[in-house]
């Protein structure tokens, strides 16, 4: 009936979405709330402190039964002093204050009557020592008391996370709330900067978006820029490139657009220098007329 009323009714659809997208930005406030309560209890108990990017990142991206940063807090957490398991508590119970209604178990009540229960038990300086390190057997009946506390302590803690915290893509229509493309990041912030030079050398339109620079494959035309034309005659050259050859070869393409030799002799010096100050070229030391090669394409 729903699947029906949704393909009938564009307003019943809207509705829908707009419930959906609500469910999933609530998620997605609990799920932040969560990652920042966990770098806060990481500092409770004195772990070495996280870059909070890198939790968001680990948390979003991977379950949170499987994440090793949930797994650390918790080991630390059963061995802990109480006044620092108290502190967590705390910590958790003040972010569910504030947290918008979730179907989630956790709640401040039920942590603030487990700070209340440990409160009993934090001038007792000798109580972690006894119950970690003493038989089960020998173990007083408010040893006892106390470890079956502490562990119901941690079992509400990471009860809390795993509710609290998603990936996300289990968030409905999460597509509208992340964007996880790193090709486009990666290539405008750590550009692979021979590979690029290189391309715009060769394929000058791909950058300029001009009809004119566009050409048949090794094909070299006038209407390009000069120093992309004579960085291709530059990739058909060898190692050591006879200066007066590169000229000859550049003024018979160049004549087409330009007539005046002094012209293409400017645009021939400067598209030169051009190469040289990218690392193309140097001069050679055997013959003064020529320069050598130093980067291959595609090596």
């Amino acid at each position: 009936m729903l699947v029906k009323d949704l393909l009938d009714r564009d307003r019943a659809l809207f509705d829908y979405i707009q419930k959906l997208l609500q469910t999933s930005y609530d998620r997605l406030i609990w799920a932040t709330a969560a990652i920042k309560t966990l770098r806060s209890c990481y500092a409770h108990l004195d772990m070495k402190s996280l870059p909070l990017a890198d939790i968001y990142f680990e948390a979003m991206s991977e379950s949170v039964k499987h994440s090793k940063i949930l797994q650390e807090l918790l080991l630390r957490t059963k061995l802990c002093p109480v006044d620092k398991l108290r502190n967590v508590l705390h910590e958790v119970q003040d972010v569910l204050l504030s947290m918008p209604p979730l179907d989630v178990d956790s709640s401040p009540d039920h942590f603030q009557d487990l700070t209340e229960q440990l409160q009993q038990f934090v001038d007792d300086t000798s109580l972690d020592a006894r119950t970690q390190h003493m038989h089960s057997k020998k173990l007083t009946p408010r040893d006892q008391e106390y470890l079956e506390l502490r562990q119901n302590c941690i079992t509400s803690i990471e009860s809390y996370f795993q509710q609290a915290m998603c990936t996300s893509k289990e968030l409905p229509l999460n597509e509208i709330l992340f964007y996880d493309l790193q090709a486009p990041h990666r290539d405008a912030m750590t550009p692979r900067i021979r590979m690029a030079t290189e391309r715009a050398l060769s394929s000058p339109q791909d950058y300029l978006a001009c009809s004119c620079c566009s050409t048949a494959k090794n094909e070299i035309k006038a209407s390009q820029p000069p120093t992309s034309i004579l960085y291709q005659l530059y990739l058909e050259s060898g190692s050591l490139i006879n200066v007066f050859d590169l000229w000859s070869a550049f003024q018979s393409i160049m004549q087409e657009r330009h007539k005046d030799e002094q012209l293409v002799t400017g645009l021939f010096s400067k598209s030169l220098a051009e190469l040289r100050s990218m690392g193309f070229i140097k001069q050679s030391r055997k013959k003064i007329d020529h320069v050598a090669k130093q980067v291959w394409r595609g090596l």
